[in-house]
């Protein structure tokens, strides 16, 4: 299915550009179960990952490993129930993360420990009803949450205490 198995990635570079110049992807339509390693092992300098509308079910352990200059990682609309707790541990650059309109449902409660950088959170429209409690006591640069239309019931206490940079949060649509 889709990227799932791939090994090798093709194509042409503009004149003396090759794969250490590349910064960006942005792609949506195939079909993949999971983000394989293979991108950011192949372009060790991507800034910026747009995957969209790809049915990406699952964040593996290993799906961004070697992107340590990852800044954006946008997967919303996909199918995304699971994410590793791991998923974005050498990602240490990265300060946006979109991952709305899937169907989370829960998130490890050390997913986002080494994200110190990250500075907007989008997590709005999955299936999230509980979060938590140390979800967010590592970004401490976070300055935009969104998670409305989820299925939140109750936050627990002190959830944001540590989020002394936000300056937005959305929990509208929730079951609050």
């Amino acid at each position: 299915n889709g990227f799932d198995n791939i090994t090798s990635i093709g194509g042409q570079h503009l004149t003396n550009k090759g794969d250490d110049d590349v910064r960006s992807i942005i792609s949506s339509g195939p079909t993949s179960l999971n983000v394989p390693r293979i991108f950011c092992d192949k372009f060790v300098n991507l800034e910026s990952v747009y995957f969209l509308l790809f049915n990406i079910e699952r964040i593996d352990m290993n799906s961004f490993w070697n992107c340590k200059n990852l800044i954006t990682l946008d997967l919303h609309m996909n199918q995304i129930a699971v994410v590793d707790q791991v998923a974005f541990v050498n990602a240490i650059k990265l300060t946006r993360l979109d991952l709305r309109q899937n169907r989370i449902t829960d998130l490890p409660g050390i997913v986002f420990w080494s994200s110190s950088n990250l500075t907007i959170l989008n997590l709005e429209g999955n299936l999230l009803s509980t979060l938590n409690p140390n979800l967010f006591t590592r970004l401490p640069s976070l300055r935009y949450l969104y998670m409305q239309s989820n299925q939140i019931e109750v936050l627990p206490d002190r959830i944001f205490a540590n989020l002394t940079r936000l300056v937005h949060i959305d929990l509208d649509n929730n079951k609050l």
